[in-house]
């Protein structure tokens, strides 16, 4: 089943996605299969392996080819095309909110037309996440309709908040003020609309209870070895509908955000 942003007047059109449940099978049974939180940039490399094998085999009609869309294959280029987003998803809500990753989202950009996630959704059910060692970690199952986890992610919202840190597109100097340039340039580079952003703050310390200092989070190793990593909280001045990731790691796990309401979400 397609899924996308629920309905609500927002500044962005919808993001279409696919959903899974990561599970484990261990004696006939299906059990949850959580990963470390640190270790998404890990597990969105796992899900990016997968839906390539199946664009080998079972091909789509992707915008630029499966090599950009499914594999990201961008070769430098100055602006990004579309592609797909891996992202998995911290529990961050009840019943768990330990901050271990069960679920996963395979976002198509902002005004997709719900192809690819329809491709994605059929084509990766019950495929493996096959680790390092070339074993099975987990399987892509279909979601649980009861749990709520994943709507902290999608829902519109005017409040948002990095669970896992941004990665921002250039050296900072370790100077704030060129980090707040860099982030700017980080929501260009999403395509977010920087009119309707009403203010933001930048921080090392996570503003999720269950989120972890930047320093903690493995990096790619090909790139963003250098890249600066910071949490942030965003206010925008109208409700912008997820899921959103911001930065040079936003298509494999880095910089993503939740809807932060800081009645219920210490800061």
């Amino acid at each position: 089943m397609l899924h996308q942003s629920p309905s609500s007047p927002c500044a962005l059109p919808y993001r279409r996605y696919a959903r899974f449940d990561l599970l484990q099978l261990r004696h006939g049974q299906r059990l949850s299969r959580p990963f470390r939180q640190t270790d998404i940039v890990l597990v969105a490399a796992m899900l990016r392996h997968q839906a390539c094998q199946r664009a080998k085999r079972d091909p789509c009609p992707f915008e630029g080819g499966s090599e950009v869309y499914v594999a990201g294959h961008v070769h430098h280029r100055h602006t990004s095309p579309p592609r797909f987003s891996y992202l998995p998803l911290p529990s961050i809500g009840p019943p768990y909110a330990d901050g271990m990753i069960r679920q996963a989202l395979i976002a198509e950009p902002f005004g997709g037309d719900g192809t690819c996630a329809r491709w994605a959704q059929s084509r990766l059910r019950h495929a493996p996440l096959i680790g390092t060692d070339h074993r099975p970690r987990a399987f892509l199952a279909p979601p649980n309709p009861r749990d709520a986890n994943y709507r902290l992610y999608i829902l519109p919202s005017h409040d948002w908040a990095t669970v896992t840190p941004i990665a921002l597109p250039g050296y900072d100097d370790h100077s704030p003020p060129k980090a707040q340039k860099l982030f700017l340039k980080a929501l260009r580079q999403a395509g977010l609309p920087l009119h309707t952003l009403e203010n933001f703050t930048l921080r090392k310390a996570p503003f999720w209870f269950t989120s972890f200092h930047p320093s903690l989070y493995r990096r790619p190793q090909h790139y963003l070895t250098r890249c600066p990593l910071w949490h942030v909280r965003i206010r925008f001045k109208q409700p912008l509908p997820g899921p959103l990731s911001l930065g040079a790691g936003r298509h494999c796990g880095l910089g993503l955000l939740a809807n932060f309401d800081p009645s219920t979400s210490p800061g």
